[in-house]
């Protein structure tokens, strides 16, 4: 007879308190385990790890691109007008016609003319890479001086498509991409130019008027941005135009479908973020903080923008100036200098696609001042060559600038200047007198000047007392701001409304009795000419 077994009997009530009495023994010690690890640092040398990695991540890339601006800036000092230059690695370009390779190296330089496509590699610490591509571009609005270039810079991220000759009209977006970098928070272009010059472009469809600095970022499918920082900025998108002043942004909706084509009116001007006073900080070394972006009334953006072609039916609006977000101070790398450079070259024929996007005292001599209507968007410059008839004491050599199509001045019923005297025998001057409304400043000067004795040298520039520049320049004719830079500050070189102040320019040596020769821009763009 088979017996079945007894039933499990309950664990006795002495093993019940035995488990949970190991239980808390062996959470004890767990728990004093942790507390010796935190003693000995070893959690707090983990978070501390992590840090320092995050640190130094950042500095690295700080690292990359202080090297990556300034190994471009020394490759590229050699680029002419309407040019571009390899700055930084990784660059892929598409060149039009039969063309050996000849784009693919740091420091090569090609014509604008022959480009087609453009692709800039994002930064990437782990390969030390960070494309930068750098344009030279004749300025084309008919304030600038003669022979002034506009520096474009496309990098990270970026892509660019043109069609035919020149840069004057293109398409970009950026691809996306994650930004590790607080130097460089986004990826676009970064263009600048000297006071007193701007340029007309047409970026995606939209018709953009610079007269200042500015980036762009363009997310494809997404929106184009445009950031300015000084000067002012017109954006014109099917017949709506909307101005900018410094310390705005504006946005354009793109579609097109492929989304490379803005596809609506600009947004009302916005104040600049943080972000994008870090990326001008880190490409220009400027505009780092909001307290660096010069201020202007939309009194004074108006002023600077009269006479700007626009859309014939287009409806201008123009914010008043927004407080702009605090933000952290960048550190400062070096900046591409944008200096004038050769006379720009011929465009070349290339086959293309089309894409069809929507002494003691001397006599007093008269300047010659010309005023010229302001060209239309379809107007057709003229050069127009001006003969003053001097007397000459003895055969000299006459230095005398010489006016071209790109240099024709704004009217200047508001701002005039007398006649250049003679102070000194080394010294000549010239009375300005504001009456524009509101105060203007000195922004560009051009002086010729005879270069007898050999010995002769330029060494100072004044406004009302106030030292704009001192040196020693052997070489006529001599540019303020872009070959020799403004010294002091702005309020130096401002003429309050109603006021006169006088321009002194100094020299080594006594003057010739003639072939000297002054042009002045305001930053109304209102420009002043004056020989002897």
């Amino acid at each position: 007879m088979e017996t079945s077994p007894p039933p499990a009997r309950p664990p006795a009530p002495y093993l019940r308190f035995t488990l949970l009495g190991l239980s808390g023994l062996a959470f004890i010690c767990i728990l004093l385990w942790g507390l010796g690890m935190v003693q000995s640092g070893q959690f707090g040398n983990n978070a501390q790890a992590t840090i320092t990695a995050l640190a130094q991540a950042d500095l690295t890339c700080k690292e990359l691109v202080e090297t990556a601006m300034q190994q471009s800036d020394e490759a590229c000092q050699n680029m002419g007008s309407n040019q571009l230059c390899y700055g930084n690695t990784a660059l892929e370009a598409e060149i039009a016609g039969e063309v050996a390779d000849i784009f693919h190296t740091r420091g090569d330089i090609i014509d604008v003319d022959i480009l087609r496509r453009l692709s800039a590699s994002p930064l990437d610490l782990l390969g030390n890479q960070w494309g930068i591509a750098i344009f030279k571009i004749t300025a084309n609005l008919p304030r600038s001086l003669p022979g002034e270039n506009v520096t474009m810079i496309a990098f990270g991220n970026t892509r660019l498509e043109k069609d035919g000759p020149g840069i004057e009209t293109f398409y970009f977006y950026n691809e996306l991409g994650q930004i590790i970098c607080d130097e460089v928070p986004f990826d676009g272009l970064m263009i600048t130019m000297p006071p007193g010059t701007g340029i007309q472009l047409n970026i995606n469809g939209a018709e953009l008027v610079l007269l200042g600095n500015a980036s762009l970022t363009a997310n494809q499918g997404g929106s184009m941005q445009v950031n300015l920082y000084s000067g002012a900025g017109q954006i014109t998108v099917d017949g709506e135009t909307v101005s900018i002043g410094p310390g705005q942004q504006v946005s354009i909706p793109m579609d097109g479908g492929d989304g490379t084509t803005v596809s609506g009116p600009p947004s009302s001007p916005q104040p600049l973020s943080p972000e994008e006073l870090e990326l001008a900080c880190s490409l220009t070394g400027q505009f780092c903080t909001p307290q660096d972006i010069p201020t202007s009334s939309s009194q004074s953006i108006a002023a600077t923008l009269t006479g700007i072609p626009a859309s014939a039916s287009s409806t201008s609006s123009l914010a008043a100036l927004p407080t702009l977000q605090a933000s952290a101070t960048g550190m400062p790398t070096i900046g591409l200098p944008v200096a004038p450079s050769a006379t720009p070259k011929p465009a070349t024929a290339v086959p293309t696609k089309t894409r069809t996007p929507e002494p003691p005292p001397a006599p007093t001599y008269t300047p010659t001042q010309t005023a010229t209507a302001m060209p239309t968007a379809t107007a057709t410059a003229t050069a127009t060559a001006t003969s003053t008839a001097t007397s000459t004491a003895t055969g000299t050599s006459t230095s005398t600038a010489t006016a071209t199509s790109t240099a024709i001045p704004v009217t200047c019923s508001t701002i005039t200047w007398g006649s250049m005297s003679y102070p000194l025998a080394n010294q000549i001057a010239i009375t300005i007198t504001n009456g524009s409304g509101a105060t203007v400043s000195l922004e560009n000067l051009v002086v010729n000047w005879v270069e007898l004795p050999m010995s002769q040298h330029l060494t100072s520039v004044s406004l009302d007392g106030n030292t704009l520049w001192t040196g020693s320049d052997p070489n006529s004719p001599t540019t303020f701001p872009s070959e020799r830079a403004w010294t002091g500050t702005t309020s130096d070189r401002e003429i309050a409304d109603t006021t006169s102040e006088q321009l002194l320019i100094t020299f080594d040596e006594d003057l010739q009795i003639s072939g000297y020769s002054l042009q002045a821009i305001f930053s109304t763009y209102c420009q002043l000419q004056a020989s002897n």
